[in-house]
């Protein structure tokens, strides 16, 4: 998935998924900025707003994390304008396992990466370097010394902190599969092009699997 603001600067192919902002504050300016690029057939969004929005540029909405669905009853409902949905990263296996018996919509999980854990319109990146830096992450520590790092959006200057540790599961493949989840995403933020590749190979079945140092399972196993 490619953010909006960095789709202009890729050559899109049939693999490509456009990422719209997590919150949609100026339906507006994602109007023209959709207007302003081509190749998009899909797209994920974390409201309706923003499936009505693809519907005007005729690109298939897909349901983000953000939508929360926690439940089948949930699921249900957005299926009528999302054929593909994203659920709850905080469900467990047995959870998920539920809904995907439950819903007509395709269900998909994040297994891999850095949970995003808040999202900001305050400029957090801003008030650390004393300017905007939206291109350039910078880190939080706690107490532990746990490093969090914040990006931020070039086009709707949105900050996201996401978790210290990725979420991993390469090694969890047949348990995962029990849960009825036919489309597993693989989430990359600090990673190099080097380490995607090399995560993305684990998940495949390509190379042997090697755990990060650190590293969570998320909902999954609770």
């Amino acid at each position: 998935a490619v953010p909006l603001s960095l789709w202009k600067s890729i050559t899109p192919d049939e693999r490509c998924i456009l990422y719209l902002p997590p919150v949609i504050l100026n339906p507006d300016l994602i109007r023209e900025e959709l207007s302003k690029i081509s190749g998009v057939k899909a797209a994920y969004t974390a409201s309706l707003g923003g499936a009505w929005l693809l519907n005007e540029f005729s690109a298939e909405p897909v349901g983000d994390w953000g939508l929360n669905i926690f439940n089948a009853e949930c699921a249900n409902v957005l299926s009528r304008d999302f054929k593909r949905l994203t659920l709850s990263p905080e469900l467990t296996l047995s959870e998920i396992s539920y809904i995907t018996a439950r819903t007509a919509a395709q269900c998909e999980i994040i297994v891999y990466g850095r949970q995003a854990l808040m999202l900001s319109r305050a400029c957090l990146i801003r008030g650390i370097k004393n300017k905007c830096g939206c291109a350039h992450p910078v880190s939080l520590s706690d107490g532990t010394g746990a490093q969090f790092f914040v990006f931020g959006d070039s086009l709707t200057h949105l900050n996201t902190l996401v978790n210290s540790r990725p979420t991993f599961t390469a090694d969890k493949l047949r348990e995962l599969k029990k849960s009825g989840a036919e489309v597993y995403r693989l989430c990359f933020t600090t990673e190099t092009p080097e380490e995607a590749q090399s995560i993305t190979r684990m998940y495949k079945g390509l190379s042997p699997v090697k755990k990060p140092p650190v590293y969570t399972r998320g909902y999954f196993f609770k």
